[in-house]
């Protein structure tokens, strides 16, 4: 079921199988694999310091726990040089823990999914978190 949401085309501000930027590849993937429908931040089509200060804010809101990673929880990544969350993935169990997440990469930028081992060599950290708020 995993495998419709490998390849879909980085579009920023976007979430649909013809195009989705990182927050849109989460929302989709929360919703129609784990049945868990997580917010539509207006900020998520943000980049750099705005998209860092929305996904901080966000994951240290309420509706957000602290977790392990595991199946079905998000991942955000916290970038080697400016140090703050500025990329976002759900974990999935596929032969090891793996991410799925959009790539923006330009023209040939694309959902992919990675092993968290690749993932922690290319960020600084990676924190984990679950979303409690509409399904508490």
């Amino acid at each position: 079921m995993i495998n419709k949401y490998i390849g879909i085309p980085w579009v920023k501000g976007q979430e649909s199988l013809s195009g989705a930027d990182c927050w849109g590849v989460c929302r989709m993937v929360m919703r129609d694999v784990y049945g868990v429908e997580i917010p539509n931040q207006a900020g998520c089509m943000a980049e750099g310091d705005d998209l860092a200060a929305i996904v901080t804010k966000e994951m240290e809101g309420q509706d957000w726990r602290s977790c392990g990673p595991r199946d079905g929880v998000l991942a955000v990544m916290v970038d080697k040089v400016s140090k703050r969350p500025e990329h976002i993935g759900v974990c999935i169990e596929s032969r090891g823990l793996m991410v799925l997440h959009s790539i923006n990469t330009g023209p040939n930028g694309a959902s992919a999914l990675t092993p968290l081992p690749v993932i922690g060599r290319a960020f600084l950290s990676v924190r984990f978190f679950e979303y409690a708020g509409n399904n508490s």
